[in-house]
């Protein structure tokens, strides 16, 4: 890293209102050359790139590497939350609940880890590797440790990937030349719209899904986002394969 500043940030998922956008505005407020990427990018800042990418399609993740690569470092916040359709509902509107759970568990799960990848490969085809002071970090849930009604797919993807990191962190430690900080958070109810969007379609309000055990928050987005940015200020191989819960 050099010229004064931190590095490029590569930040996935930053609409307005979201954690991703926090923690776009606090990384560069400390410094960091942030470009974020997403599918709406029409809801997002203007004050860094926007770039379009579909998490889901490899070819687009791997565009994103190629055409504008390389990232220093990545903070994952795409996710996708259907919850409010329980089991053995009978009415789920239509949609099925097999598409439902598999759109969560591949947005939330396999295409951070796809990313992953495409960020570790994309900095060794460029002769740069990957060291200690590069992180990769994935925003989970801590949907991922608590049962929720209603939100079979949504945590068990939140579960899958919190365990996938450290999958990931211990494949990274087979190759001695792979060293990035992979790690992630696990954060409570976050005040956003997306949240009251939730509420509504549970039929809650905001102030009893936080009674839920171990529900957390509200929390604003940029207290969790100034955690996760000042976190990434030194080397964080201490935080390796680690899941932080805020």
């Amino acid at each position: 890293m050099s010229g004064g500043h931190r590095g490029r940030l590569l930040v996935v998922g930053a609409e307005r209102d979201s954690l991703g956008h926090a923690v776009a505005v606090e990384a560069h407020h400390q410094g960091w050359l942030v470009v974020c990427a997403g599918m709406n990018v029409s809801n997002y800042d203007k004050d860094w790139p926007a770039l379009y990418c579909d998490v889901l399609d490899e070819y687009s993740v791997n565009a994103l590497f190629d055409d504008h690569g390389p990232f220093d470092s990545v903070v994952y916040c795409a996710g996708v939350n259907h919850s409010g359709f329980g089991l053995f509902d009978k009415d789920v509107n239509g949609a099925s609940l097999a598409g439902l759970w598999s759109e969560e568990w591949r947005v939330n799960c396999a295409a951070p880890m796809k990313m992953l990848r495409a960020w570790v490969l994309d900095r060794y085809e460029r002769n740069l590797g990957v060291h200690v002071w590069h992180h990769y970090v994935v925003v989970s849930s801590n949907s991922a440790h608590v049962a929720r009604s209603g939100s079979l797919g949504y945590c068990a993807s939140k579960a899958a990937v919190s365990h996938a990191v450290r999958c990931a962190a211990r494949d990274a430690s087979r190759h001695p030349d792979i060293e990035p900080a992979v790690y992630c958070y696990e954060p409570g109810l976050l005040a956003t719209k997306a949240t009251d969007r939730l509420a509504g379609r549970l039929g809650m309000d905001v102030d009893a899904m936080t009674r839920i055990p171990d529900g957390g928050g509200p929390i604003h987005p940029l207290a969790v986002a100034s955690i996760i940015v000042s976190n990434m200020k030194e080397g964080g191989r201490a935080l390796h394969g680690a899941t932080l819960r805020i």
